[in-house]
């Protein structure tokens, strides 16, 4: 998995997504992750974020998660999709995701490339103690 950190700003967006709950806008960093996963033979698929990470993160505010089911080119090409969920607290994260056929039905053992940003704010660095001097 490919981690790297960017300053940013977020926005809480109404519950459609297509305008703005408040006018303010507000910095923070944000944590991407690009990485391949491949569901069990439920059809799901679980990252605990918090676990994988290299450096910690503070609290979070926001997740986006997007997955792209992928193949190999030897083997007969059917649609695959998947969908992807995420939960948060504080500075602790889970991503899932669940793969499934044309039909609807669960597909198990699909292989998928995942791209995530997270929100967070960083955790306060302590203040220094004793005096300059």
């Amino acid at each position: 998995m490919t981690q790297w950190d960017e300053e940013g700003h977020i926005r809480s967006m109404g519950e459609a997504g297509n305008k703005p709950e408040f006018p303010e806008c507000h910095r923070s960093r944000i944590r991407f992750l690009a990485g391949s996963g491949v569901t069990d033979g439920s059809a799901v698929w679980e990252l605990d974020v918090t676990s994988a990470l290299c450096e910690k993160i503070g609290s979070v505010h926001a997740i986006s998660f997007v997955a792209t089911t992928t193949f190999n080119e030897r083997d007969p090409i059917e649609p695959t999709y998947v969908t992807t969920s995420s939960t948060f607290s504080g500075g602790s994260a889970t991503l899932r995701a669940r793969t499934w056929d044309c039909r609807c039905g669960r597909r198990p053992n699909t292989p998928f490339d995942y791209h995530v940003a997270i929100a967070y704010a960083p955790e306060e660095e302590p203040a220094p103690s004793g005096r300059a001097g």
